[in-house]
Order: structure tokens, then sequence, then C-alpha cells
């Protein structure tokens, strides 16, 4: 079955907002325990593992890679670092 475009969206929403929670409920975990600042660094350390994971998993790295991003090179010089940053 083929979903709508705003049914997608909900649902990407839906995706994004437990996210939200999730991360809020974590933090407040953490910070019981930890200084601000090292449940802060916890966190985007995990977030960057999880990201660089999410993008080799889909093959964004690897798209960027052979330079097929779907960025104008008239937008400035984003597409040409983003095509060296491979993992």
């Amino acid at each position: 079955m083929a979903l709508s475009d705003n049914l997608r969206g909900a649902l990407y929403m839906n995706v994004a907002m437990a996210a939200f929670t999730l991360n809020d409920a974590g933090m407040k975990a953490a910070t019981q325990s930890l200084p601000l600042f090292e449940a802060i660094t916890l966190r985007g350390a995990i977030t960057s593992v999880l990201l660089i994971g999410l993008g080799l998993g889909t093959g964004a790295c690897a798209t960027a890679c052979r330079g097929t991003t779907p960025v104008s090179p008239a937008s400035g010089p984003w597409p040409k670092w983003g095509r060296r940053c491979c993992f």
C-alpha cells in the first residue's frame, strides 16, 4: 500500500516526537548522576555514532563520495567539502 504524502509526513513527525521524548528522558536520567557538560558530551558522542551508522547503513556516505549529492555546485563550497568527507 502506497502512503500519501500527508500520512508519510505524520509518521515522520511521530518518529521525531518519539526521538525527542527519548532524548529528553535520557538526559534527565543522565544528569541525575553526571555533571551537565559530561551528559551533553555523552549525548553528542552517542548521536554522532548513530548518525554515522545511519549514513553508512543507508548508503548516504557512499553517495556523497561519488559526488552525486543533490546539492548544486553553485550553492557554495559545501558540496565540494561533503564529497571529500567519507568514512
